[in-house]
């Protein structure tokens, strides 16, 4: 619900999602929508599934985009973030600011430390990708404008959410 509403305040023209898995966010896109995996089997299924003349589901790394500078209106970045390296994730966030117009939006997910869940996520990830809420501020901050942001609890894990224009190339620390 809190995506939808995101989306809704601003151009849908054409929407890019890094790491659309299975595409299910496609369907809050009122115009175009491009969506970029790096796993076949999730882009099968999301172009069998979602799949239109509108919807494009595409095999792509976000540390390249091949997209012209500010080709989209808004870019999605939801629950990828703790998939990536640091100097992974600051790449796919200035792609995703020189790609995008008007907003960026991300949600991650920060597993909480005192379930069992949560632990073992943190044990199994040793320090690499999981990050607290403070450290992925850190890790937007230099590509986004933060317009607006929070956390909510989802099940057994809490989650972060950005919402942000993007910088000017000049400003991004890249």
């Amino acid at each position: 619900a809190r995506v939808g509403q995101a989306l809704g305040r601003a151009p849908q023209e054409r929407v890019l999602e890094v790491g659309c898995g299975s595409g299910t966010f496609s369907q809050l896109v009122s115009g175009r929508y491009v969506g970029i995996d790096t796993d076949r089997r999730f882009l099968a299924y999301a172009a069998r599934r979602y799949g239109t003349p509108h919807r494009e589901f595409a095999y792509q790394s976000a540390t390249q985009l091949p997209y012209p500078d500010a080709s989209f209106d808004q870019s999605l970045l939801i629950n990828v973030l703790h998939h990536l390296t640091d100097e992974e994730a600051g790449r796919t966030l200035a792609e995703l600011s020189r790609v995008t117009r008007h907003q960026v939006i991300i949600v991650d997910m920060a597993p909480l430390r005192y379930n069992l869940f949560g632990r073992l996520c943190y044990r199994l990830d040793q320090g690499k990708h999981i990050r607290p809420l403070a450290a992925q501020r850190a890790l937007v901050a230099p590509f986004l404008v933060i317009r607006r942001s929070g956390s909510f609890r989802s099940g057994i894990n809490l989650h972060s959410w950005f919402v942000g224009a993007p910088k000017p190339a000049g400003d991004a620390q890249r």
